[in-house]
Order: structure tokens, then sequence, then C-alpha cells
């Protein structure tokens, strides 16, 4: 199954909402909205994952700071980034097979396009972990109807 997943009413990088919608049919699942203006640690955290756990994760003890600090930004990115209803919905597209989703955003909010959306949380545990959910980022243009 494809779903497609996309930034809508951008009101900056940090604020818009989310539309996941089957990607054949153009059926809307699910929609969030994003506001992550007070979330700057978190947003810096996403952003360069593996900066933040070179600087954050003890020399003596990167694994298990480094697991903590990782399920930390998933948690995160399941109920603020992504979003409960997101995720819900993701879950749920899984029961018939494998699912693929296609992110785009427009170029005021692209910089999501970066972030690693399958760390996740969706029932609990890591989109990635999974293992029948795939994200495909559209980096090669911006989404015109997004824009809209």
């Amino acid at each position: 199954m494809g779903l497609l997943l996309r930034a809508v009413d951008v009101a900056g990088p940090l604020r818009w909402r989310w539309l996941l919608t089957d990607a054949d049919a153009g059926t809307p699942l699910a929609d969030h909205q994003v506001d992550l203006t007070g979330a700057r640690d978190e947003v810096a955290r996403f952003n360069d994952l593996s900066g933040y756990l070179r600087s954050y994760a003890a020399p003596d003890r990167q694994v298990e700071d480094g697991t903590r600090i990782v399920a930390d930004a998933g948690a995160w990115a399941g109920s603020v980034l992504l979003g409960d209803a997101v995720g819900k919905a993701i879950v749920a597209a899984t029961a018939t097979g494998a699912v693929t989703i296609k992110v785009v955003a427009p170029p005021l909010a692209d910089a999501v396009l970066l972030w690693p959306l399958e760390l996740a949380h969706a029932a609990g545990r890591p989109l990635a972990a999974r293992g029948d959910v795939t994200f495909v980022y559209d980096i090669t243009g911006h989404d015109v109807a997004a824009e809209a």
C-alpha cells in the first residue's frame, strides 16, 4: 500500500499540518497540526541526531545514553512531530501488508524531509522497528499543491 504524507497549511519552517492520504485513492486518513515553535531543543536534536549523540552521550556510557536519547527523540517525534493520529493510521494501514509513505513538503518546511521520521513511535515502538513501514522523502522538488 502507498501513502502520501504532505505538509499543508504551512505557516513557516516550524508550523504546518500533516495530511496523510491513500496515495492511490487520495482518501484522507489522518492529519496532525505541527507547531514546533516552543520545541527548540527537540528540533535541534532531530536536525542532527548523530551530532547530538556525540555531544550528549557520555564517553563511558555511549550505548546507554545513545539508546535513551534516540528513544526520547522517537517518542517526541511520534507524539509532537508526526502525531498520534498519523502514527495510528500508518500502523492501521500495515494490516494489509507493507506500507510505503512518500513524504513531501513545500520549500518553507522542506527541512522536515531530512529528518528521520522512521524513528517516530507509533503503537509504542519506532516505525523503523516494525519492518513493514518505509518512508520515501521527495527531496527533488517541492509540492505545489501543499503551498495552496
